[in-house]
């Protein structure tokens, strides 16, 4: 089962149990699923759709951001509960300790320019952490 048919047919569960967040979150992921696979003109691949989903996961942790800057309570609420539902279409994220792991395995080390380490990050870690979190690791392993 494709991404997008999972969120399709989770989209009919929350519609026949009237969950509005839920639908309105799995209608946003199937929109821009669809947008991107139009685009491409060729069905997505499971990494593609994965970065689709990051990036939605990415705009809705900044509408949070901005909801808490401007004290609203009823927004933070609701953004909270869209990244959970976000989240669940995004495989397990690694650790900042499993990250720091696999980068040493990779090879990053001491000295080596950030546009070389991050190079070799997201080949291997896409879909798997942030990159926030991973860019962030990357600088304290090359400092």
């Amino acid at each position: 089962m494709t991404m997008q048919e999972r969120i399709m047919a989770e989209m009919k569960e929350a519609m026949k149990q009237k969950e509005t967040v839920r639908k309105g979150v799995l209608t946003l992921l199937r929109a821009g699923l669809s947008n991107a696979e139009k685009e491409k003109r060729s069905p997505l691949t499971e990494a593609e759709e994965i970065a689709i989903v990051q990036r939605e996961l990415k705009q809705t942790r900044q509408s949070l951001a901005e909801a808490e800057k401007a004290n609203r309570q009823d927004i933070v609420e609701q953004e909270t509960a869209k990244i959970v539902v976000i989240q669940a279409y995004l495989p397990a994220q690694m650790s900042k300790e499993e990250i720091k792991d696999a980068l040493e395995k990779l090879g990053v080390v001491k000295g080596m320019t950030i546009g070389d380490a991050m190079k070799l990050a997201k080949g291997s870690l896409a879909g798997k952490a942030e990159n926030g979190l991973i860019s962030q690791v990357v600088r304290e392993l090359i400092a």
